[in-house]
């Protein structure tokens, strides 16, 4: 159980970052590129040089080398051993602990099992997917029994499947160990499924810190404006449910604890949504709209689109020349793209 502690920390990037992660909390830090998040990860790993306080249950560890600090950092390359198999990769930190043999194969066998990695035991890195080298690196620093676990961007490049898998069984892990967390996501979507404290990070400075719902005007003015909706849900699926956003029926993922009737909030951002002068296929969240307004920003439109009573920005990579002010045309909303949260928190039974 450890409480970390930033104050006043500088560098070459950061400026005067102070942040404060409760013991078993999961901090969300969101920021676009280049805004110093790997950096501030690695002062706290002590990898980079940096100029305030880190501290841990209260006490300053600013002295104290890298492999002293009990950090398990995950970078954004798993930087797993090639010649070593997934097994061996895992068991590397407890042998260099010096562990007995017996006692690291138990554990590394445990946390295979926690992870469902454990068919993996015999393969190389090389014979691994993307999402099964993450989880192996996740299991290699987890295993030491880290005060601190620091993912960066762990499901950056994979494909959905494989990012919701991977957040999912993180997620898991993180409530069953009670793990003190710092993960690392540009992905506005990624940061909302994640449900815990979101830090916001911008050229080097913290410019809040909270719930995403409550940061949500300050994520958009540093990120991109992107488009919200508040609707309810009518109907339930599986996975999968129908909301109704002020006449738009809309087909969304559904979340823990959405049942019929709950209040929700929709995101996407403005360049997931398809716009079209064609009805595009499958049809599913297809819409009718028309377009208000046209801005070019570096060569490239921000269309403002009316469907129904709702207004929609979409941004497009090409522009379309034909396209002006008063056309029809047709809006695609894709499922995988939708990010869903609870408006109002989920009642608690018994």
């Amino acid at each position: 159980m450890t409480e970390v502690e930033l104050r006043n920390i500088e560098n070459f990037i950061l400026k005067n970052v102070s942040l404060k992660v409760h013991s078993g909390e999961l901090t969300v830090l969101l920021g676009p590129n280049g805004s110093g998040k790997t950096t501030l990860l690695k002062v706290v790993a002590g990898l980079i040089p940096y100029r305030g306080s880190v501290l841990f249950n209260d006490e300053p560890i600013d002295n104290v080398p890298p492999y002293k600090r009990g950090v398990g950092y995950v970078p954004q390359s798993p930087a797993l051993f090639t010649h070593l198999t997934v097994e061996e990769n895992i068991a590397f930190g407890l042998k260099m602990m010096g562990l007995h043999r017996k006692a690291v194969r138990i554990k590394v066998y445990e946390i295979m099992d926690k992870l469902c990695i454990t068919h993996l035991k015999n393969r190389h890195p090389k014979k691994l997917s993307g999402g099964e080298a993450r989880k192996v690196a996740i299991a290699r620093a987890l295993i030491i029994n880290p005060r601190i676990l620091l993912l960066d961007e762990p499901s950056v490049s994979l494909q959905e499947s494989s990012k919701l898998q991977l957040r999912n069984e993180v997620s898991r892990l993180i409530r069953e160990e009670n793990q003190t967390v710092i993960y690392v996501t540009h992905d506005i979507g990624e940061a909302t499924k994640l449900n815990g404290k979101t830090a916001l990070l911008n050229n080097g400075e913290l410019i809040a810190v909270g719930t995403f719902n409550k940061i949500l005007p300050a994520i958009s003015r540093v990120l991109k404006t992107f488009n919200i909706l508040k609707g309810v849900i009518t109907s339930v699926k599986g996975e999968l449910a129908k909301a109704d956003f002020n006449g738009l029926k809309i087909l969304i993922p559904r979340e823990e604890h959405m049942e019929k009737g709950s209040e929700i909030e929709a995101f996407i951002e403005p360049d997931k949504i398809l716009i079209t002068t064609y009805k595009p296929f499958p049809g599913a969240n297809t819409f009718k709209g028309v377009v208000n307004n046209i801005e070019l920003s570096n060569g490239a439109p921000t269309i403002t689109v009316s469907v129904n009573e709702t207004q929609l920005k979409v941004f497009t990579k090409e522009i379309l020349t034909t396209l002006r002010r008063g056309d029809k045309v047709y809006v695609k909303l894709p499922i995988r793209y939708l990010s869903v949260k609870s408006a109002t928190p989920p009642l608690l039974k018994g």
